[in-house]
């Protein structure tokens, strides 16, 4: 779709997902969003997931 999408998602900070919020704070790049979580032990589904 090519309408805007907002996600909430509750986590407590383990691992790196601290450093990593700190990492995408203010970031708007997607693929760089996407690169630096992978960089955090964070992977997404790829799009055509939501097929």
């Amino acid at each position: 779709s090519d309408k805007p999408a907002k996600a909430l998602f509750w986590v407590s900070p383990a691992g790196r997902l601290e450093a990593l919020f700190e990492t995408l704070h203010d970031m708007t790049d997607i693929p760089a969003i996407v690169e630096a979580s992978a960089a955090h032990d964070v992977d997404f589904l790829p799009p055509e997931a939501n097929d």
